[in-house]
């Protein structure tokens, strides 16, 4: 993780010291002209797995709040692998890692498993516990995030 950037002779400032740099902060600079547009970045050995979750978040239509409605849409399937990639979906906008994910869903879901049986036998639950860790939030943070 980058913890500060010190620069020197960037653009009109002789030198820049930025402060510690909080988790998730992405910083594009540079002067006017030189591509810092917002595009899709290509990714040199994107597997299955990622191309699978970034179509189902592409897929997700951009509104001004979501809900839980929109947390059901997403986690919709009735197989292991979509519901897989829905809960990996539901990490990325939580910002988690799968065993920060895990370990808040066993802590809210209480005892037994995490995965698409524990789903398809409380469905009511599970998706309250999704609502209770903010995913409606981040869904409405992530999916608005306006082009500089």
């Amino acid at each position: 993780m980058l913890h500060g950037l010190p620069l020197k002779n960037a653009g009109p400032a002789p030198e820049l010291a930025l402060p510690p740099l909080a988790p998730r902060l992405n910083l594009i600079t540079g002067d006017n002209g030189l591509g810092k547009s917002l595009s899709p970045l290509g990714a040199d050995g994107m597997d299955s797995t990622a191309t699978v979750a970034m179509e189902r978040i592409e897929a997700v239509p951009i509104k001004e709040k979501y809900c839980r409605d929109d947390i059901v849409a997403l986690v919709a399937t009735e197989d292991g692998s979509g519901f897989n990639t829905a809960i990996l979906c539901a990490r990325l906008f939580l910002g988690l890692s799968k065993d920060q994910s895990e370990s808040q869903l066993k802590e809210h879901l209480g005892h037994g498993e995490i995965g698409i049986r524990r789903f398809n036998a409380d469905r009511q639950t599970y998706l309250h516990v999704l609502e209770d860790m903010g995913l409606c939030e981040a869904m409405t943070t992530t999916m608005n995030v306006k082009s500089v």
